[in-house]
C-alpha cells in the first residue's frame, strides 16, 4: 500500500467521510487552509469549552465542496498534514506540478484502491 492510499483511507475513516469526498480536496484548498492563522482570541473561541479549545490547537479544519454544493469539513491531525506535505513535495520532485485545480491524490490514487486498502484494515464501508 502506498502513502497516498494509506493517507486518503485514514483521513476518510477519521472524518467518517466517503473516500470520493476526501479525494476531491484541491491542492489550493489544502495550501490555503495551511496558510491561515488559527483564530485564538475570537468571540467564538472564547465561548468554547476547554476540550474544544484543545482540539482546535491540534486539528486543522479544511472545507471542501460536497454533494449539491454543500460544504464538507475535513479535520486533519499533524500526522495527516505531514503525510500530505510529503505527497506534495514528492510530487514536485518527480515533475508533477500542481495547479489550483489539481487534486491532492489525483495523480496516484483511485477510490477503488482506497476502498481495497480500507477493507484490508477491516473497515468495509467508508463514512458509514
Amino acid at each position: 500500500m502506498c502513502l497516498a492510499q494509506a493517507t486518503l483511507a485514514q483521513i476518510a475513516m477519521f472524518n467518517r467521510r466517503r473516500s470520493g469526498e476526501v479525494s476531491k480536496m484541491k491542492v489550493s484548498t489544502y495550501q490555503e487552509a495551511m496558510s491561515k492563522s488559527k483564530p485564538t482570541d475570537s468571540d467564538l473561541h472564547a465561548h468554547r469549552c476547554e476540550v474544544e479549545r484543545t482540539l482546535c490547537k491540534v486539528l486543522t479544519r479544511i472545507e471542501i465542496p460536497g454533494k449539491r454544493g454543500n460544504i464538507v469539513p475535513i479535520l486533519l491531525t499533524q500526522k495527516f498534514k505531514h503525510a500530505v506535505d510529503v505527497l506534495l513535495e514528492k510530487r514536485r520532485n518527480v515533475g508533477i506540478h500542481a495547479n489550483k485545480f489539481s487534486g491532492v491524490w489525483s495523480w496516484s490514487t483511485r477510490n477503488s484502491e482506497v476502498d481495497a486498502a480500507s477493507k484490508t484494515c477491516g473497515y468495509n464501508k467508508l463514512g458509514h
